[in-house]
């Protein structure tokens, strides 16, 4: 099969569903067609990061602990932070656009976790606690965007004001074989998938991020839909809040002590810089054995700082769809720590002030629940 030789030939071989999900969806033709042909041509050897300095553990200065929440310093952190939320300053972006193909290949965020209340539930009784203050911004995919919005009418918005509530979407694209070929599902379909959380700063730029700002927004928590303990947590707020106004921080990572059952990134020094970096491009288990601290992905992001354009890499991701291997290319959000003044806190990843309970298959949901119920009940959440 010859590779189309621009985006309107590439649309005359597909269906006219197809199509129109992918004008729907802010598919970039040129860049998706581009790497097709590097794909065809060189395989994936042609994405083999360049060589540059090596990623080393982070120093001992570089992983802030933050303080408990009784201490003097707690306190303080846990004010400022009060006072951001209720002044209308922060905002919460719930990546909700995965396809979830550990947990059913379903809508995730509409799935219950405890009592009934859904994932998206979660995430919008979490703003509720804030009177109306807290905006709500969802990044969505082809694969979400319209099951959201009728499980959001279907409860009412869980009794959040839809003014607050942004939806925006993120990019879709083509899967493409190993041998660079179009990836069609057993229907002879071509297959689609959502670029990855990496998608973040340009769809918030095409309209979102704007309004929040215009608004009063000045920070946004940015979590993964699956992680409910991601909260707003006053203290965890303060703590990014004070690092802006004092040093220009833009951007906070979280991260909690590592289990050998973690996978995603992690963060390192790179010539003396402090980055985040997931572990498929680490160059080798040995260097990622000394980090004692896992990766969240929940970032906090000074809101001005993203009004920009980032040059993120396209990583090829190897996918199993229907009993065969897939590439997929995808952008990683963490890498904007290569751009902008960035830092570590790090924070408790389980008991009454735990930020981390990924939900990734429904095992995990079943081992989860009854702490979930505990947590957010202490929060007063539930």
């Amino acid at each position: 099969m010859s590779i189309p030789s621009d985006t309107a030939e590439l649309f005359d071989r597909l269906d006219p569903e197809t199509v129109e999900t992918l004008k729907r969806f802010h598919f970039d033709g040129d860049e998706f067609l581009r790497r097709w042909r590097q794909l065809r041509d060189h395989g994936l050897s042609a994405f083999e990061p360049e060589s540059g300095p090596p990623p080393t553990p982070p120093g001992p200065d570089s992983l802030d602990v933050l303080p408990s929440h009784e201490s003097v310093e707690g306190r303080r952190l846990v004010s400022l932070g009060e006072e951001a939320l209720e002044a209308g300053e922060v905002g919460i972006v719930v990546l909700n656009g995965g396809m979830a193909t550990r947990f059913g290949e379903v809508v995730k965020g509409c799935q219950p976790v405890v009592d009934g209340i859904s994932f998206l539930g979660m995430a919008m009784k979490d703003a509720a606690r804030w009177d109306g203050a807290v905006d709500v911004l969802l990044m969505n995919s082809f694969a979400t965007a319209d099951a959201t919005q009728q499980h959001l009418d279907e409860h009412d918005y869980f009794g959040v004001d839809p003014e607050t509530v942004f939806q925006f979407n993120q990019e879709v694209s083509l899967r493409l074989t190993p041998d660079g070929q179009l990836f069609r599902d057993q229907q002879g379909r071509a297959s689609l998938y959502s670029t990855g959380h990496g998608d973040l700063a340009d769809a918030l730029n095409r309209a979102t991020l704007g309004r929040f700002m215009d608004r009063g927004g000045r920070y946004l928590l940015v979590s993964n839909i699956d992680n409910v303990l991601a909260t707003l947590d006053p203290l965890v707020v303060g703590y990014h809040v004070r690092a802006a106004r004092r040093s220009g921080v833009e951007m906070t990572g979280e991260a909690v002590r590592s289990l050998p059952e973690d996978s995603g990134g992690k963060p390192v020094e790179i010539d003396g810089e402090l980055r985040l970096m997931e572990s498929f491009r680490a160059p080798d288990t040995a260097l990622w054995d000394t980090i004692p601290v896992h990766n969240t992905n929940n970032l906090w992001f000074t809101a001005e700082a993203l009004d920009d354009t980032f040059e993120l890499d396209r990583y090829p991701i190897e996918k199993q769809v229907g009993g065969e291997t897939a590439i997929q290319f995808e952008r990683i959000v963490g890498e904007l720590s290569k751009s902008l003044d960035f830092q570590v806190a790090s924070v408790p990843r389980d008991g009454e002030y735990g930020r981390y309970c990924p939900v990734k298959r429904r095992e995990d949901l079943e081992e989860s629940r009854a702490t979930i119920r505990t947590v957010l009940q202490r929060r007063g959440i539930l």
